[in-house]
């Protein structure tokens, strides 16, 4: 059990410079965190979220991929119940070559995505702005709480996510081919099903 169960208390990292302005009532601590940014307190090397600008994921999959790779490898060795990268920015900024200022092409930094969700099973979740990421983040942290709390992550199995209702809402879309009647492009997270912003 996390300490303090009864109340979730968010870990910010110590080298986060400008933290998410999370939601009223939400209790936060500082402390150095060897994955990711944020992570429940009690809960740390379990659960995390590693947060991206657009600049930050862009350097992460080009130059810097190889240090990137590092973490989501400690990530996958330490065993944590759960991880994901938030970026704050749509599909279709992060795909933009004119916004990125650079030649790498859309398909590639796709494929890369694809690629690591897969490897070391995370998500990357993409969001408008750091308003709507702290609301999320805050809720996926809450969630996770609850569901530890609950023990449903103490099976050998642990119980699936429940899907939010937007994530619903897109599913049945792309069950239907898309507002168009065509598939709709962009990043696929784990749920089988395309990423898009609240």
């Amino acid at each position: 059990m996390p300490e303090n169960s009864k109340n979730l208390k968010v870990k910010i990292d110590t080298r986060e410079q400008k933290p998410w302005k999370f939601p009223a009532g939400t209790e936060t601590v500082r402390g150095k965190l060897d994955e990711g940014d944020y992570a429940i307190v009690g809960l740390e090397g379990k659960f995390g979220i590693e947060r991206k600008t657009l600049e930050d994921i862009w350097a992460s999959l080009t130059w810097g991929r190889e240090r990137f790779k590092r973490e989501l490898q400690r990530v996958k060795v330490k065993g944590y119940l759960s991880f994901i990268i938030i970026i704050e920015g749509s599909p279709r900024d992060f795909c933009d070559p004119e916004a990125r200022g650079n030649r790498t092409k859309p398909n590639s930094l796709q494929a890369t995505v694809r690629a690591w969700r897969r490897r070391y099973g995370i998500d990357f979740i993409f969001l408008k702005n750091s308003r709507k990421a702290a609301c999320y983040a805050r809720w996926w942290l809450t969630q996770r709480w609850r569901e530890w709390n609950e023990e449903l992550w103490h099976e050998q199995e642990p119980a699936p996510f429940k899907m939010t209702p937007w994530a619903c809402k897109k599913r049945k879309l792309r069950m239907k081919g898309g507002k168009n009647g065509k598939r709709t492009s962009g990043v696929v997270n784990s749920t089988g099903y395309e990423q898009t912003q609240r």
